[in-house]
Parts: C-alpha cells; sequence; structure tokens
C-alpha cells in the first residue's frame, strides 16, 4: 500500500433489483367486480372504487403484501367563465359519484376511465399500468367545450397506509416523492412533475396554478408503485425508486422528450444520492 494513503470501504449495489429481472409471465389486465375496478400486472394490483373513483388498496406482488389506503383523493377547484364563483370537485373515499366507466386491456398496456358530468364540465380519472412497469399512473381530464375555466388548485393524491414507516424524498426545491415501507416490502407515490406541494395532511396538491385553458385540461400524472426490501440499501425501496426514475427517463426519450428527460432524470438521481449521504451517520 502506498505511503500516507488510507483505504476507503465502499458498497456497491446491482444495478436492478433482482425481482424486477425475472421473466414477466402475465401482461396486463383489468377487470371489474361490482363496484370494484382491479389493474394488474406481474408486480401488483391495484384496486379501485367505482363508486368514489379512488384507489382503495395495493397488493404488492413482489413482497406478498396487501396495503389499504384510507384517504386517497384527486380533484380540482375551478372558476367557470366569467364567473367569480370557484367551483370546486373532488373524488374521495368518502364520497360517491356516478361514473361511466370504460375498460380496457391489452397484454403490453391497461387502463380504465371513469367519466362523470358537474357544472356542464366532463370529468374523467384515468388509470394506466404497463406490463414492464412496476407502478401505475393516474391522470385527471376536465373539459369545458368553448367555455373558458381557470384552474386554482390541482390534487393529485394522497399516500396513507396504516403501519407504514414513511419517508419523504426531498429531490431539489420542490419533488417530494413518499416512500412507505412495510416489514419487507412498501408503496410509493408522487407526481411526475417538479412544481407541486404537500399540505399538513399528506395531500399532494398545485395551488398556485392560475391557469387558464379552453376545450380540453390533463393534469400531471399521479404515480403510484411498489418495492420489495433489497440487501444493504441506504434506505427501504431505495433501489426501486432509482429504477423508477431510470425507466421514466427511458419512457420520455421514447417519447421524443430526451433533452427534458435527462435534465429531469439527473436533477432527480443527483438529489437522491445527495439526499442519502446526508441521511449516513458520520
Amino acid at each position: 500500500m502506498t505511503e500516507g494513503i488510507k483505504p476507503i470501504s465502499c458498497t456497491i449495489y446491482p444495478a436492478v433489483p433482482p425481482k424486477l429481472s425475472r421473466l414477466l409471465d402475465q401482461g396486463c389486465k383489468v377487470r371489474q367486480q361490482g363496484a370494484v375496478i382491479a389493474l394488474e400486472n406481474d408486480y401488483l394490483t391495484v384496486e379501485i372504487s367505482g363508486k368514489s373513483g379512488v384507489i382503495k388498496s395495493v397488493i404488492n406482488k413482489t413482497a406478498g403484501q396487501k396495503y389499504s389506503l384510507t384517504d386517497d383523493q384527486v380533484g380540482f377547484d375551478v372558476t367557470i367563465g366569467d364567473s367569480d364563483e370557484i367551483f370546486k370537485w373532488i373524488a374521495r373515499q368518502d364520497k360517491e359519484h356516478s361514473f361511466d366507466v370504460k375498460l380496457n386491456q391489452t397484454p403490453e398496456v391497461s387502463n380504465v376511465a371513469l367519466t362523470t358530468k358537474a357544472k356542464g364540465l366532463i370529468i374523467t380519472i384515468t388509470y394506466l399500468i404497463q406490463r414492464n412497469q412496476f407502478w401505475l399512473e393516474r391522470q385527471i381530464a376536465v373539459e369545458s367545450g368553448p367555455r373558458q375555466i381557470e384552474f386554482d388548485r390541482l390534487v393529485y393524491g394522497k399516500l396513507d397506509v396504516a403501519g407504514g414507516s414513511l419517508r419523504i424524498l426531498e429531490l431539489g426545491k420542490f419533488d417530494r416523492p413518499l416512500l412507505v415501507s412495510v416489514d419487507d416490502g412498501g408503496v410509493f407515490g408522487g407526481v411526475g412533475w417538479w412544481f407541486y406541494s404537500v399540505d399538513s395532511n399528506g395531500v399532494y396538491h398545485n395551488s398556485d396554478m392560475a391557469y387558464t385553458v379552453r376545450r380540453r385540461f390533463e393534469s400531471e400524472p399521479w404515480y403510484l408503485g411498489v418495492f420489495g426490501a433489497e440487501a444493504d440499501e441506504p434506505f427501504p425501496g431505495w433501489l426501486w425508486y432509482k429504477n423508477f426514475l431510470r425507466m421514466r427517463k427511458i419512457d420520455y426519450e421514447a417519447g421524443g422528450l430526451e433533452i427534458f428527460a435527462l435534465i429531469l432524470f439527473t436533477t432527480l438521481l443527483t438529489e437522491l444520492y445527495r439526499f442519502i449521504l446526508n441521511s449516513l451517520p458520520i
């Protein structure tokens, strides 16, 4: 050994979780039984209420666990036309709506669309799952016709699992994805964009929009995924979430957003590693 140079210790992590690289056999499925709609692939099953429009529970197939979500929600506040009145619409487990439900299933991609009407607006909540992804995405769309509407607030979702251990990743100035670990598995959630906030009740929202639109508006996606425990991780879910960022980058590139995706991925990954370093004991 060269004199004066001290040895350093390091940990080498696998690039991909072992369970993530397994053979995918089933593909995507969507089914409805009564008021419960289930979207699934080899990694997870998400149960959605056809009455409330929000997520009831998530089955983590990699860890053999089921999590009940206690207060998931999605919605918006808008001003319609020249009126000064703010119309508030929310989908939440304690509030029922009358939805027209449409299911679409292919082995590679499956989705469910729940559509309703209120105040002359057509409101659609869409859930989408892909065969090779260990998460699903949800978007809300609002069609106003020729009328102008101004969005004052947008609610993306809430991830609340009883008995779980919470870890909020502070990735940059705005991004705050949440990881909830339960024994050998867990779930993660967040918004597929930088600009949002999380209130004291854990609701992910954007209350600084003042965004005016005609015809149709589609929100940024709320994502919800699962993870399994991996040996020697800095914290539960680290390796799976890192691969989630990598896979989303690849998807953005495939959609022609290479530069944006590269900036997004590099920023989030840099902040993730910085968060880990700051969390480690000195």
